[in-house]
């Protein structure tokens, strides 16, 4: 399988996004999703709930490092979670 690189041409001091009304730069964005990529489960598909944009972000692209589906539903009714569960039970 081939692989990409997560960000391209982009200084490490470069402003990526903004988390809690502070800029987040590459390098920051960089560890947060490595890190949380050595935390997450060894699945096959991954649930992202996160309302925050940037642990959104950080989350979905940790997923890809791990090589995990990112399921990104359309809400968080119970009706719709059971539903996700029962169709990827990992």
């Amino acid at each position: 399988m081939d692989s990409y690189p997560l960000i391209r041409c982009q200084p490490g001091d470069s402003i990526l996004g903004w988390n809690d009304g502070k800029h987040v730069s590459v390098d920051q964005f960089l560890a947060d999703t490595f890190s949380l990529s050595q935390n997450l489960p060894n699945a096959t598909w991954i649930l992202n709930l996160c309302d925050n944009r940037y642990r959104f972000l950080v989350g979905f692209a940790a997923a890809l490092i791990k090589r995990q589906t990112n399921i990104l539903p359309p809400n968080k009714t119970p009706k719709v979670l059971q539903s996700i569960a029962s169709q990827f039970p990992e």
